[in-house]
């Protein structure tokens, strides 16, 4: 339920900025695959990600942090197998750069 309740803040933003998931791929260092998931409500996206769409769609960060917290805390309690999915992908990574690992992982 959280999941969606996030979902539901995030097509807004992804309307209110005009951009085809391609383009939301490109600013955001997330893939077009990734969205389908996170929009789709079939992965929780990584603050990061919620964080830069927010940004574009001119959301208030706050609202957002919020409802992703309740959806992360959900998503870690579930009662489902783990997969690596479940923690998110990485930002793309331009050439020469690397992308960081949370310490622990």
């Amino acid at each position: 339920m959280e999941l969606q309740r996030l979902v539901g803040e995030l097509r807004p933003c992804k309307d209110r900025c005009e951009l085809s998931l391609t383009s939301l791929a490109a600013k955001t260092g997330f893939s077009v695959s990734s969205w389908q998931r996170y929009l789709g409500g079939r992965s929780l996206p990584p603050w990061e990600a919620v964080d830069a769409l927010g940004r574009l769609g001119q959301a208030e960060r706050g609202r957002l942090r919020v409802v992703w917290e309740a959806a992360a805390d959900v998503w870690a309690n579930a009662d489902r197998p783990r997969t690596a999915l479940d923690r998110g992908p990485s930002p793309k990574t331009g050439a020469g750069q690397e992308a960081t690992v949370p310490a622990g992982e």
